[in-house]
């Protein structure tokens, strides 16, 4: 009938924002090493937290450079299969 209204909705988000926090704190840690890897022939990273390349003993640069970023180059021959 052209009158204005106004339409609300409230979502509880405390469910989600806890988790997202949760999982920003691993991702942060610095007891462990995280990565997220593309499942190729390279196990190609797409993202690993500070703690993964200092365990493997390079910066985030000195890996995409000399390895390409390719996570299967950290993995012991032996072990690869």
């Amino acid at each position: 009938d052209g009158k204005n209204a106004v339409i609300s909705i409230c979502l509880d988000i405390t469910e989600q924002i806890e988790t997202k926090d949760q999982l920003y704190f691993i991702a942060q840690s610095s007891l462990c090493g995280i990565f997220k890897a593309r499942v190729d022939e390279y196990f190609t990273l797409l993202y690993a937290n500070d703690c993964y390349y200092d365990l493997h003993g390079y910066s985030q640069k000195q890996l995409e450079e000399e390895k390409g970023g390719r996570a299967i180059d950290l993995v012991y021959p032996e072990d690869v299969q």
